[in-house]
């Protein structure tokens, strides 16, 4: 019975606590049981007198660091529109190589961010993934231009392509022919400038590519 009463009493002083005196109840344990490994493995023999006030300074430091503002914050990427009276076009690619197909998407829209073309194109062919990349800004390009609409800013989530295309790069390798291409067209048309975005800005043209995965024919 006297346990009982003894165990109440604890349990009633111990949630009667403020958060702060709680807080120092939990981190004393902590640097008791830290004593007890630094006498048995270093014979270093920490005061008593020590406990409370590292408790107190330990928490304070606790609360002072995160109290401080996050240092690093994720930055947040959307699609912007291109500047008045032009038109941007995004291209993406998917490809699934364990049925051995491809898919290509695209968007082109205007400064209001009005679509003006979209296309799902599937392959039946799973090429290296910087290849079918470029082979969707291609396609993009060449359905614009067919429908008398050239963009003047061409955006992909894909930097090494980007980077080929705007530092024009001799590549030796599959990419190379798509890229040579590319050249050919920009070389008869307006110029425009080649960017590269964020996964997150382009899920449009990413949904398109994804979606030619399922399809058996192009769609416009």
């Amino acid at each position: 019975m006297q346990g009982n009463t003894s165990k109440e009493l604890v349990t009633n002083w111990i949630f009667n606590l403020r958060q702060e005196d709680m807080c120092k109840l939990a981190v004393i344990p902590w640097r008791s049981w830290f004593r007890r490994n630094s006498f048995i493995h270093s014979r270093l023999l920490i005061p008593d007198e020590d406990f409370v006030g590292w408790a107190v300074n330990f928490l304070e430091e606790y609360n002072t660091e995160n109290r401080k503002p996050a240092r690093f914050k994720r930055d947040y990427h959307c699609w912007k529109p291109p500047d008045y009276g032009l038109l941007k076009l995004d291209t993406d690619a998917a490809v699934h190589f364990d049925k051995n197909i491809s898919g290509l998407g695209m968007v082109l829209r205007d400064h209001k961010g009005c679509v003006k073309l979209v296309g799902s194109y599937p392959m039946k062919q799973g090429l290296p993934v910087e290849v079918v990349e470029a082979m969707a800004i291609k396609c993009g390009l060449s359905v614009a231009s067919s429908h008398g609409l050239w963009p003047s800013v061409v955006e992909s989530d894909s930097l090494q392509v980007v980077n080929a295309i705007c530092n024009r790069e001799v590549i030796f390798s599959e990419l190379a022919a798509v890229l040579s291409e590319i050249f050919a067209m920009l070389s008869l048309n307006f110029s425009c400038d080649f960017k590269f975005i964020f996964r997150e800005c382009n899920q449009m043209a990413n949904a398109l590519s994804k979606s030619a995965l399922n399809c058996e024919t192009e769609a416009i």
